[in-house]
């Protein structure tokens, strides 16, 4: 399949990568299709930058690398972005999917955890083996307040 044929997803994953900020017309519009058809979209790291670009997150709540949030927010002020959280849930609405982005590499783990648990509540006692197996260190959401002052830092140091 391409991006043009791909049959309906359940879950699209997109990983960070290097923060291409140029438009991508065919990437815009497979993002935009899958959100429109209730796709779950899990964004890692820098994959803020192909998902913001693609319109998807207008009007909802986002994070992304606290180094790259003021420019994030210089080029979509349309989104809701937060600086406290290491993941972001946006629920979908009307039909749209629900889109989770990261703050970093590393707060993709969370985030992977959070939405195991969740998207496989019925399989608690499984996800919770898995995620112990892997030891994998789960953390809260939200930052504590010396990781939400590193945007600041990176703000005064960039």
């Amino acid at each position: 399949h391409s991006l043009s044929n791909a049959p309906p997803l359940d879950i699209l994953i997109i990983p960070g990568s290097a923060p291409i900020i140029t438009a991508r017309p065919a990437i815009d519009a497979f993002i935009q299709s899958a959100a429109a058809h209730g796709t779950t979209i899990l964004c890692i790291c820098t994959g803020i930058f192909p998902t913001a670009a693609s319109g998807v997150l207008e009007g909802r709540a986002a994070t992304g690398p606290l180094v790259m949030l003021s420019t994030l927010r210089a080029q979509h002020p349309e989104i809701q972005w937060n600086n406290t959280r290491r993941w972001e849930k946006s629920v979908g609405t009307a039909g749209s999917g629900d889109i989770w982005t990261s703050g970093s590499i590393a707060n993709g783990v969370d985030l992977m955890c959070a939405f195991m648990r969740e998207r496989f509540s019925e399989s608690k006692e499984l996800m919770d083996m898995m995620i112990k197996l892997a030891t994998i260190p789960e953390r809260e959401s939200a930052y504590n307040e010396k990781e939400s002052a590193l945007e600041t830092l990176f703000e005064e140091t960039g």
